[in-house]
């Protein structure tokens, strides 16, 4: 493990603090990042999965919870199967981010801020290999 340092006491704790920060509401937030987790479910290596899981008390319950979309997010997850590759990838992930209301560039700092509270719970090591192994998260970064 790697040293911890200003660590959020759970994951409700920095929806609250990006929800100030992007001045959104806190649901819109915890919709969103509960799609990110649930995305990381999904398609990270179950063993990375379960230990960002673990590293981000309340993260497996938002996660249950977190799935957005609506009819855009249906429409813009079918043109992202379409585009395929990374230009697919990063709109599945900006549908997401719709789907609880924000707009590209608030997805892009809550997942900003997201990977800095990952980083600081779990490790920089795990999140950089989430990283690489859901390529959606990874194309909204550039």
């Amino acid at each position: 493990m790697h040293p911890r340092e200003e660590v959020l006491v759970d994951i409700s704790s920095f929806v609250q603090e990006a929800a100030g920060k992007l001045g959104v509401e806190q649901d819109q937030v915890g919709k969103a990042v509960g799609g990110i987790l649930k995305l990381i479910q999904e398609k990270a290596e179950p063993a990375d999965a379960k230990g960002l899981m673990d590293a981000l008390p309340g993260a497996a319950e938002l996660a249950g919870g977190g799935s957005g979309g609506g009819l855009m997010g249906q429409v813009m997850g079918a043109a992202a199967g379409m585009l395929g590759g990374k230009a697919g990838a990063a709109l599945d992930a900006a549908a997401l981010f719709q789907g609880a209301g924000l707009d590209a560039g608030q997805g892009v700092s809550l997942l900003g801020m997201f990977l800095e509270y990952a980083r600081k719970n779990a490790g920089p090591a795990i999140v950089e290999r989430i990283l690489g192994q859901v390529p959606q998260l990874k194309g909204l970064l550039g």
